[in-house]
């Protein structure tokens, strides 16, 4: 199953037979502004997160199409992301506070304010479930930093914070070995980097405008970025090398991207071209 939400207020959830067609299984409209984000659960796969900018954070049961419960934010938000073990959720909004709510309790368990000129953009928690990686911007787009913080306890305890590009970063990706991250930014570069390390590995460049959106393919051996370009590209994760392009010049530009968790298939989104419709 694949979920989509849109500025229309509304999630869609789509079905694929083996050919990969696809069919529009129901449509669900809880928000009362745009979507913003949706996430999927590590540990049940039929439960969804959806956040908006109506500033709340929706909980889904997929299997009955309906939202099970909500939860409140003071500002809407712009990242958000599931803990591996289920409990756990964190979302990320524009006044570049950090908010950690606990699901068996439905309640804010931490909260966090981003240091001084820094702006959160995206998170990624470690398929451990033990640090939350923070993708950061710097006031001016000065630069691009990454945040790391130690969420164990249901606390959020910043331990670092390192410059890693000359320009803002958008989007962040763990690998599911939990080896590798992956960095997109304004400068439109990915930074691959080693997480035992912390050191940079690599960087890929074929991309001609800001990395929107990234994300690893299931065994962690693939990266795919997205942009304003036409393309998406899909690199080696170790090495660096060029693997295959996907062309997406059905969107304006790539504003979300994910692979599928079992197979190299890839689903992007963006806003449609002029005189089209949304693809």
């Amino acid at each position: 199953m694949l979920a989509s939400g849109s500025v229309d207020n509304g999630i869609k959830f789509w079905g694929f037979d083996s050919a990969g067609h696809s069919r529009e299984l129901r449509e669900c409209t809880v928000h009362s502004k745009r979507l913003e984000r949706l996430c999927w659960s590590h540990s049940d796969p039929m439960q969804l997160l959806s956040t908006a900018s109506d500033k709340t954070i929706k909980v889904w049961d997929t299997r009955a199409g309906r939202c099970m419960n909500s939860l409140e934010l003071t500002a809407e938000p712009l990242s958000l992301d599931f803990c591996q073990d289920g409990f756990y959720v964190c979302s990320g909004d524009k006044k570049d506070d950090l908010s950690l709510f606990d699901l068996r309790k439905m309640e804010m368990c931490d909260k966090l304010q981003a240091p001084p000129d820094t702006m959160v953009n995206d998170i990624k928690w470690n398929t451990a479930g033990t640090h939350l990686y923070v993708a950061a911007g710097a006031t001016g787009n000065v630069g691009g930093d990454l945040l790391i913080l130690d969420t164990r306890g249901g606390k959020l305890n910043l331990v670092s914070q390192t410059r890693v590009h000359t320009a803002n970063c958008l989007a962040i990706d763990c690998s599911p070995q939990n080896n590798l991250l992956a960095l997109g930014s304004v400068d439109s570069m990915v930074s691959i980097w080693d997480t035992a390390s912390m050191v940079c590995l690599r960087t890929l460049t074929r991309a001609d405008s800001q990395i929107r959106s990234l994300a690893f393919n299931f065994d962690g051996s693939l990266v795919a970025y997205g942009s304003a370009d036409p393309m998406i590209y899909a690199d080696d994760a170790m090495t660096g090398n060029p693997i295959t392009g996907i062309d997406s010049s059905y969107v304006d530009a790539v504003s979300g991207l994910s692979y599928n968790p079992k197979a190299n298939i890839v689903a992007y989104c963006g806003d449609e071209p002029k005189g089209t419709r949304g693809k």
